[in-house]
């Protein structure tokens, strides 16, 4: 017998980094993000990077839900080992490590800067933030940057990591094949599925969203719990 669980619609938050050398295509899979985005989306701008914690912030309230492709990854590992002194990128990464644990946050508070302490108006609190990185990065100074603080911070913990390739040979086209190459478009599937979450939070903007709950979704997270320990073990 399933049993309903009621309850306002949570965005998970992810943070995903994909390493690969120059030159082995990270654009194109940029690209794709950048895509998805368009289409849940139309209207949204995507910030390839935030100048102060005040810019996350600002856009944390203005959109609730914000994808930020990062192409500077290792230099923010090297900001945070104090291998370069940056304030503003440093609070931009406390600010991220406060955003993913608040996606369920009903009255998710910024941080008050001093400009709003000195003007006096009031704070505007957040429903539910979501944050979503893609970052990319070349693997030799991601490793490098890496140490043992960063993983104790929990920032770069909260990354799933896929490191590509090292090298391949690119293929080479002549310049008929080259015409025929298909342009870089989402496929009317992933299209539709985009559009089956726009209405779902549509669905549940106002209204709670009841979600099924059964045996097999038992099963699913009890299993995918037991991976997760093993892993951590």
């Amino acid at each position: 017998m399933a049993v309903n669980f009621c309850g306002q619609l949570n965005f998970p938050n992810l943070y995903a980094l994909f390493l690969a050398p120059s030159g082995m295509g990270k654009e194109t899979i940029r690209r794709v993000g950048a895509e998805v985005v368009s289409a849940y989306r139309p209207t949204e701008q995507i910030p390839e990077g935030l100048a102060s914690v005040q810019a996350l912030q600002n856009m944390t309230v203005r959109l609730k839900k914000l994808y930020w492709l990062n192409d500077e990854f290792g230099r923010d590992l090297q900001v945070m080992n104090g291998a370069r002194n940056n304030a503003n990128v440093t609070n931009i990464i406390t600010e991220c490590l406060k955003l993913y644990s608040n996606s369920n946050n009903r009255h998710y508070l910024p941080r008050v800067v001093a400009q709003d302490a000195k003007t006096g108006d009031d704070v505007e609190s957040v429903d539910r933030p979501s944050l979503s990185i893609f970052a990319t990065g070349n693997p030799s100074e991601f490793f490098d940057a890496a140490g043992e603080n960063l993983l104790q911070n929990g920032y770069l913990a909260r990354f799933t990591i896929v490191k590509g390739r090292d090298y391949s040979e690119k293929k080479t086209v002549d310049f008929y094949e080259s015409q025929e190459a298909p342009v870089l478009e989402l496929s009317r599937g992933a299209k539709k599925i985009i559009q089956n979450w726009v209405d779902i939070e549509n669905a549940a903007c106002n209204d709670a969203y009841i979600v099924g709950y059964n045996q097999a979704a038992f099963d699913c997270f009890k299993s995918f719990d037991e991976e997760n320990e093993k892993k951590i073990k």
